[in-house]
């Protein structure tokens, strides 16, 4: 699909752009921005956002809701490769990590409440779209386990192992 020159774009932050605009960047001028994904550990997080999104599954689009969680602090870290694990867990603190959930059926909406409910989340009847906007700001603690990907043993998926979410309290324990 072409792209016209003219064509204008919004960026996140609402800054809007013509692909003419964008072309003429200086490259000399833009930050790199890194990929991240958690090392498998235990950790204490805040949720930070949820949106709406769509991804292509078998090449039809298909609506996902991306969960956002601030690593408020990495408790520990299950990756024996790491060489100085109290500079890594250190470093973590502020990056994003990023849940998604496919909702094709009833129950993969269920399977998102069930995991807002087990970081403590119990905020009474509301709309989906009210529902992620109050979440935001829950914090918990979960671990993050790394599995290849049994297509490609190449390809690691870092996800929150969501049997161990547990609610965190004022007092900065878990949650009984």
């Amino acid at each position: 699909m072409a792209v016209d020159a003219g064509e204008m774009f919004t960026m996140d932050s609402g800054e809007a752009f013509t692909l003419a605009q964008i072309t003429d960047v200086n490259m000399d001028d833009v930050a790199e921005v890194r990929g991240f994904n958690a090392p498998a550990g235990h950790y204490h997080f805040r949720g930070k956002d949820a949106q709406f999104a769509k991804r292509k599954v078998d090449n039809k689009d298909t609506l996902v809701i991306v969960v956002e969680c601030e690593i408020k602090e990495c408790k520990e870290l299950h990756d024996p490769t790491v060489q100085n694990k109290e500079a890594t867990m250190a470093g973590l603190v502020g990056k994003v990590h990023r849940e998604t959930f496919f909702i094709k059926t009833a129950d993969d909406l269920g399977r998102l409440k069930a995991f807002f409910v087990d970081t403590g989340f119990k905020p009474g009847p509301m709309k989906l779209a009210d529902y992620m906007r109050s979440w935001i700001g829950t914090e918990f603690f979960a671990p993050i386990s790394v599995k290849a990907d049994k297509n490609d043993k190449d390809r690691f998926f870092h996800n929150i192992n969501f049997g161990k979410v547990t609610p965190f309290n004022a007092a900065g324990a878990i949650a009984a």
